[in-house]
C-alpha cells in the first residue's frame, strides 16, 4: 500500500477518534509514535492532515452542506463525514494532492 494511502487511513482513524471522544489532536497525533509503525514521512502526512481538516472544519462542512444538503454533516456517518473532509482539505488547500 502506498505511504500517501496509508497515511489518509490512518488520518481517518485520528479524525474518527476526535470526532468520538473529547481527546486532544496532538495527544492522540503523539500516540501515532508509539502505537502504529508509522515512518516520519508518513506522520508528517497524516499530522498535515489532520491539523489542515481541523484548521479548516468550517469551511470544507459548509462546502459540504453546499452540495449535499438532503445530507446535514452532523447527521452523517463520522467515516462518511471523515472521509470527505479529508479529501476536500487535500483538493481546496493543498498544492500536491494527485488529480
Amino acid at each position: 500500500m502506498g505511504s500517501r494511502r496509508r497515511a489518509r487511513g490512518t488520518a481517518l482513524q485520528v479524525l474518527y477518534e476526535l470526532d468520538c471522544t473529547s481527546h486532544k489532536a496532538e495527544e492522540v497525533l503523539a500516540r501515532l509514535i508509539y502505537d502504529e509503525e508509522v515512518d516520519e514521512d508518513t506522520y508528517d502526512f497524516v499530522a498535515d492532515l489532520v491539523r489542515g481538516v481541523l484548521e479548516h472544519r468550517r469551511e470544507i462542512d459548509a462546502v459540504i452542506a453546499e452540495h449535499a444538503p438532503a445530507f446535514p454533516v452532523d447527521q452523517m456517518a463520522i467515516v462518511d463525514r471523515n472521509v470527505l473532509r479529508i479529501a476536500l482539505f487535500e483538493l481546496l488547500y493543498t498544492d500536491d494532492t494527485p488529480l
